[in-house]
């Protein structure tokens, strides 16, 4: 059971979608079942001078149900893996904001925040980050999870979503080889942290779901990135603690200072 909160903001409306996110998949997939079969038993029990006026409703409503029915369905196994995992959290960690559009979780251990998200397959917020990738190459981002904290200031150009790269699958992009995850690299850590702490490389290899570590820039800050596929939510814990070290390891040297 989750037990470590920042505020008691954790019985609002948006924390309820993150514990009740099972619920919301179970129902949104229930309902691709019924409301067909419903809209039809609805037909056929109308008359038909009705029909026609009920085909030209459910042209503009039709749509709008299968989107909302969608977004349950991914969206609701995006919060149910959140909570999966900060309900895995020992009591050490503060969960201290969740972000139910963005499919982020802002965790705390001691003075250092840590961002867990949860990239959704289908959401109108994926389609803005990876609008590229869709509309440009059709090869879009697999689900995954990136972890992250703030690093400092520097010169690093690339996003955290140019690094996202790393957990794409190699089929052919005409078999949509976005929705494929890749395999683990023989160098997991950018140019950066192998230069400081190399000595953690091993150690991250062991996390299987961890694809790349990386800084990038976040706004106008740096922050230190993790990218794991999809499977890997019961290793986020482990990558928490990983960025920990990592941090730690580079406290005394920064390797974007000049």
């Amino acid at each position: 059971m989750v037990h470590n909160f920042a505020s008691n903001a954790y019985s609002g409306k948006k924390w309820w979608l993150l514990k009740h996110g099972r619920l919301v998949h179970i129902v949104g997939f229930l309902l691709i079942i019924l409301l067909p079969a419903l809209f039809v038993f609805f037909i056929i029990q109308t008359s038909f001078s009705f029909i026609n006026e009920i085909f030209s409703i459910s042209i503009f409503l039709l749509p709008v149900g299968f989107f909302v029915i969608i977004w349950m369905i991914f969206s609701g196994s995006a919060y149910s893996n959140l909570y999966n995992i900060i309900n895995k959290l020992d009591s050490g960690w503060v969960i201290e904001d969740f972000d139910p559009l963005r499919y982020k979780v802002t965790v705390r251990d001691k003075a250092r925040q840590y961002v867990i998200l949860y990239h959704v397959l289908v959401s109108p917020y994926t389609f803005w980050v990876d609008k590229n990738s869709w509309i440009s190459t059709w090869n879009q981002l697999p689900e995954h999870y990136q972890v992250w904290t703030q690093y400092g200031g520097g010169s690093v150009q690339h996003t955290r979503y140019d690094l996202a790269k790393h957990v794409r699958g190699g089929v052919s992009r005409f078999f949509f080889s976005g929705l494929v995850s890749s395999n683990q690299g023989d160098t997991i850590f950018d140019e950066n942290l192998m230069g400081t702490v190399s000595h953690l490389h091993e150690e991250a290899k062991q996390i299987s779901s961890l694809r790349f570590v990386g800084y990038a820039r976040e706004g106008v800050e740096i922050v230190l990135a993790a990218f794991l596929v999809q499977r890997g939510g019961k290793e986020v814990i482990q990558v928490l603690n990983l960025l920990k070290k990592i941090t730690q390891g580079t406290g005394e040297y920064h390797p974007f200072d000049e």
